[in-house]
């Protein structure tokens, strides 16, 4: 690899597929591909392909009218085919998106899934991975969840529970209960 430096995107939270008004925004950091494409996948398994715009980032966008929650995805990376520099770029291989928030399917171990062929690592196998390999979903932006009244019960009892044993209102029920679910820690003074 060159001597080169690459610096990660300074807002991260811009990754991966994002529902936006009536669409939806693509974006993969991947600075030594010459060419990305955003390979859409229908229920009918047909796929349809965007090229993606780089920025100085070195993260590639596109966005997309019409894409709804459920669409299922991967890319497809263009670049340099140079195994001795670290550089394993075939485009014949759907990826999933790193920064997906959910994916579907599984791995077809007897498929054509490797990037070379099985009679040299040195060489990039041309047949594609499309049916063998899982796919990324667009998941829809959620709420946080709620907090449930006992994790704020467990996290307010655990983090007392080193003074509430030694404490004199603790009764000697709640000390054997506290005693039988962790061990004592030493005092050190």
């Amino acid at each position: 690899m060159s001597g080169v430096t690459l610096t990660a995107p300074i807002d991260s939270s811009v990754l991966g597929a994002r529902l936006l008004g009536g669409g939806a925004r693509f974006s993969l950091w991947a600075p030594r591909a010459t060419r990305v494409e955003l390979a859409l996948v229908a229920p009918d398994r047909s796929q349809k392909n965007h090229d993606m715009e780089m920025n100085e980032d070195g993260v590639w966008t596109v966005f997309v009218q019409g894409v709804l929650a459920g669409q299922q995805y991967g890319y497809r990376v263009h670049g340099a085919w140079s195994p001795q520099t670290g550089q394993r770029f075939n485009p014949a291989k759907l990826l999933l998106d790193p920064y997906a928030r959910a994916i579907t399917g599984g791995v077809d171990y007897s498929g054509p899934i490797l990037d070379h062929t099985a009679e040299s690592d040195f060489m990039p196998d041309p047949m594609d991975s499309f049916a063998s390999v899982p796919l990324s979903v667009v998941v829809a932006d959620s709420p946080a969840p709620p907090r449930s009244p006992a994790a704020a019960r467990w996290r307010s009892r655990s983090s007392t529970r080193p003074t509430s044993r030694a404490s004199p209102i603790c009764t000697p029920r709640c000390r054997s209960t506290c005693a039988a679910r962790t061990p004592a820690s030493p005092i050190r003074r």
